[in-house]
């Protein structure tokens, strides 16, 4: 049962990326829209809390850093707790597009390894998603996302350990389906 904070926000969320689709999944019926994603990354996260606040931020988590929405405007509508969980989910390093991906992924790492557990949930349910949602996306970006994945499973240290566990399974099951693709090529 969801409740009226996490109804808000798949509503909020949903006007919010309206206009956007994933960008390496698609279906039968044409790419998909972004919103299934923070959908499907709050039922996962719904393993580890019933919290409405963490449940509420799992669903808005991309929407300061991706839809010009304004972390203010998460706090007025959604409450301060709220706010604050999307605020560790924010990666700070797109305050920096000339730097080099990998020192802005060392930046996003360093921000979340600070941030709270249930951000942190968050975060990992938010990659396993993106891991799992990778089959149409280029061999050089799944190479570099799943090393980056590990550095970012690293600083993960305040998830459950079941969670780590199948992130953990995650990155190592692409990986060797990326490795049966290109090998089956050559």
């Amino acid at each position: 049962m969801n409740s009226k904070l996490v109804l808000e926000a798949v509503k909020f969320a949903t006007e919010a990326h309206k206009d956007q689709f994933r960008k390496w999944q698609s279906g039968p019926k044409g790419p998909e829209p972004y919103i299934r994603h923070p959908i499907r990354v709050e039922m996962e996260v719904r393993k580890y809390t019933d919290d409405d606040e963490v449940l509420a931020a799992a669903i808005l988590h991309d929407v300061v850093e991706d839809c010009n929405v304004e972390l203010s405007d998460v706090a007025h509508l959604f409450g301060i707790n709220v706010s604050i969980l999307v605020w560790e989910l924010t990666n700070p390093s797109k305050q920096f597009p000339k730097l080099k991906r990998n020192e802005r992924k060392k930046i996003d790492r360093d921000h979340i390894a600070k941030a709270s557990a249930d951000a942190q949930i968050i975060k990992a349910c938010d990659r396993i998603d993106n891991l799992k949602s990778m089959k149409d996306a280029p061999f050089d970006f799944v190479s570099l996302y799943l090393h980056e994945s590990l550095l970012l499973s690293d600083v993960l240290t305040k998830i459950p350990e079941s969670l780590l566990s199948e992130l953990s399974q995650t990155i190592k099951s692409i990986g060797v389906k990326y490795e049966r693709k290109t090998s089956s090529k050559a």
